[in-house]
């Protein structure tokens, strides 16, 4: 009998071919392809972060440096007028002083330049224009320049005397009040003569057009004596137009605060320091309508890098880059120049790139996973066909004339010849039961 010599039927598989053939894949490709995609992702944003630091490190340098650069050459500048006053005590006392004051006004920043001496007398040039208030007076629209001279020279509380004139040094007009200014009541002359060199003296209001701002002031002397402080102003506005005009990126903001973290300049104009009572207010970095520059500060006693470093916006989740550097504005005072700038101004591209390499990779790999599937499909569905033709013949089920199995496999299309032009007998010998029958 044939039965007689046929091995019993293997115990049958639960697992499907085409499936398989996508898990394989599944487990033995994506994995790779994913790693791939994730170090490569990972690999641009740490460039991106290095990136980010590495500028922000170099523009911290170059904030401090050009505030320096801002504050040297006038206090230079003062310095060598105080010098020449030590040489030369009459020189501010002569009308003759002007032009070498215009020279030192010259200089962009500067909005006026005096000279107070220890008598109480006091020579001083300023800018104007049309917004220029002096002494709560309105100026002529084309005056340019305020010459302005208090004499006090014969022990007289003297006339405290304006002469405006336009670019082309013709009188515009004048005010003439009576004296009530003295050069030696004020922080910058004190503070000259006590330091006895260059010295910056805190954001105050400018008696003479009530601005807010710094002075930088030098002592001069004769025969070891005081005689008089040189001295230059510049106004808070211009100095936070000076830190407007050199951001880092265009959403970022800088700063310059004293030692109690109050901000002497912003690089937002629009948040300009307030006057009360003729003094001016200060703002606490604390106070700011932008709560960046706080949280910058809060964040600086958490890093281990306190002059450069990342944080994250609590409520908003932005990562933002921040830069401290501290200098001496005078040996007195220590100031710090800080910058926040957000990460995306830095890494902009390369996050965008690596957006699209998320996307399409993740594309990729559902693109794969689908290529995959229709190709197991195109094996195994002819598998599944040719195992249903074996199956009815085992089971000796009534099969019509059967039709050949197509597949541009080779071995499944040997097999499907097999089945349709071999024996019955050999055929289910054969694939069926992998034994051969016959003596």
């Amino acid at each position: 009998m044939i039965n007689s010599q046929i091995k019993p039927l293997a115990a049958v598989s639960s697992v499907r071919l085409r499936p398989s053939i996508v898990g394989l894949f599944v487990i033995l490709v994506v994995p790779i392809f994913t790693a791939m995609l994730w170090f490569t992702y990972t690999t641009n944003d740490s460039m991106t972060r290095s990136n980010a630091k590495d500028l922000m490190e170099r523009f911290r340098f170059e904030a401090t440096t050009n505030t320096q650069n801002l504050l040297n050459p006038i206090a230079n500048m003062v310095t060598t007028a105080a010098t020449l006053g030590s040489k030369q005590p009459q020189f501010y006392r002569d009308d003759q002083s002007w032009d070498y004051l215009k020279d030192i006004l010259s200089y962009n920043e500067t909005s006026s330049v005096f000279v107070g001496f220890e008598d109480g007398t006091f020579r001083q040039l300023m800018r104007t224009d049309a917004s220029t208030r002096i002494q709560n007076q309105a100026v002529p629209k084309e005056s340019a320049l305020a010459y302005r001279w208090i004499d006090r020279s014969a022990k007289q509380s003297g006339i405290d005397a304006y002469t405006l004139k336009n670019l082309e040094g013709n009188v515009v007009g004048d005010i003439q009040l009576a004296a009530t200014y003295d050069p030696r009541q004020r922080d910058w002359y004190k503070g000259a003569a006590i330091n006895k060199e260059v010295m910056i003296a805190a954001p105050y209001v400018f008696a003479s057009t009530g601005l807010p701002g710094i002075t930088v002031a030098a002592p001069f002397y004769a025969e070891g004596r005081i005689m008089g402080v040189v001295a230059a102003d510049i106004t808070l506005d211009n100095l936070s137009k000076f830190l407007a005009e050199r951001l880092v990126s265009p959403r970022s903001l800088s700063l310059i605060v004293d030692d109690q973290d109050k901000v002497i300049a912003y690089s937002n104009l629009k948040e300009p320091s307030k006057r009360t009572n003729g003094k001016i207010d200060l703002k606490h970095i604390g106070a700011l309508d932008n709560d960046l520059p706080a949280l910058a500060m809060i964040q600086q006693s958490k890093a281990e890098n306190k002059d450069n470093f990342t944080f994250v916006h609590p409520n908003t989740g932005e990562e933002y880059a921040a830069s401290f550097s501290s200098f001496a504005s005078d040996r007195s005072k220590r100031w710090q120049v800080l910058i926040v700038a957000p990460l995306d101004d830095f890494a902009g591209p390369l996050k965008e790139n690596n957006k699209r390499l998320l996307i399409f990779g993740s594309l990729a790999i559902v693109l794969q996973v689908l290529f995959i599937y229709f190709l197991s499909r195109l094996i195994a569905k002819p598998l599944e066909r040719l195992e249903k033709k074996v199956n009815d013949v085992r089971e000796l089920v009534d099969v019509k004339q059967a039709d050949v199995i197509q597949s541009p496999i080779r071995e499944i299309a040997s097999l499907s010849r097999c089945g349709y032009l071999g024996s019955c007998g050999s055929f289910v010998c054969c694939i069926c039961t992998g034994a051969w029958c016959g003596t």
